[in-house]
C-alpha cells in the first residue's frame, strides 16, 4: 500500500496539515498509522466529512450559503431549508411573501420581523433600512395572514 504525508493530504484535500494530524488522532481517517511522530496516510484515501458543519436529516443541509446575506441567521436558514429554500436563488425566486407564508405554516411565531429580515435579506439590506413604502406593503401583507 503506498501511503502519503500529512503535508501531501493538506495539500491534496485542501484543508491544513494540522486538521489531517487531528483527523489521524481522532482515527477518521482509515488506515492511517503512526511512526514516531509522524502520520502515514494511504494514497487513496478518501477525505472525512467534517463533522463540525451542521447538517439537517439526510439531505445533509450545509449552513452558510443563505446566512451570507443580511438578516438571515441560522435558525431562519434551518427554517428555509425545512420549507425547501435552500439557495439565494431559491429564496429570490420564491420572494420573501411566499418564503414567510411557508415558514409561518411550520412555525405560528413567524413575525413580522421575520418577513422584513427576509424582504431585507432578497434586497441585500438589513431590514431596518428597507424603505417605508416596502415596510408599509409587508406589514399590511402581514396583518392580512397572519390573523
Amino acid at each position: 500500500m503506498d501511503y502519503i504525508s500529512t503535508k501531501e493530504a493538506a495539500e491534496k484535500w485542501g484543508i491544513s496539515e494540522r486538521r489531517i494530524q487531528k483527523l489521524c488522532e481522532e482515527k477518521r481517517i482509515p488506515g492511517a498509522v503512526r511512526f514516531s511522530r509522524v502520520w502515514a496516510i494511504p494514497k487513496d484515501a478518501k477525505k472525512p466529512v467534517d463533522a463540525r458543519l451542521k447538517t439537517k436529516h439526510k439531505g445533509a443541509i450545509k449552513m452558510g450559503e443563505l446566512t451570507k446575506l443580511p438578516n438571515i441567521a441560522e435558525k431562519l436558514e434551518v427554517q428555509l431549508a425545512t420549507v425547501g429554500i435552500k439557495t439565494v436563488e431559491e429564496l429570490k425566486k420564491v420572494g420573501s411573501r411566499e418564503a414567510w407564508l411557508r415558514i409561518l405554516a411550520n412555525d405560528p411565531s413567524a413575525c413580522l420581523m421575520r418577513l422584513s429580515s427576509l424582504e431585507g435579506a432578497i434586497q441585500g439590506v438589513r431590514w431596518h433600512y428597507l424603505d417605508n413604502k416596502t415596510k408599509a406593503s409587508l406589514k399590511e401583507f402581514y396583518l392580512q395572514h397572519k390573523i
